[in-house]
């Protein structure tokens, strides 16, 4: 552990440790063969059928489900 680390601890109460705690163990589970988190790319591909084309309509989109939305609310 280092000094840093060491002292940021030392500054927290009983909950907090153990919410680090907690944080370090999803981190430890996290680590693939060299020690890296594993890069999932399962979502690639997933909207190859949405009517978007580019960011751009994807993003003109996003606007209108927004505007939608929020003419819904009223």
């Amino acid at each position: 552990m280092t000094n840093r680390l060491s002292k940021a601890l030392q500054k927290l109460n009983t909950g907090q440790l153990n919410e680090v705690a907690r944080f370090a163990e999803v981190l430890g589970k996290q680590k693939g063969k060299n020690g890296a988190a594993e890069l999932k790319l399962d979502w690639v591909g997933c909207l190859l059928d949405a009517p978007e084309k580019s960011g751009v309509d994807a993003a003109h989109g996003a606007s209108r489900a927004r505007i939608k939305l929020l003419t819904k609310r009223r």
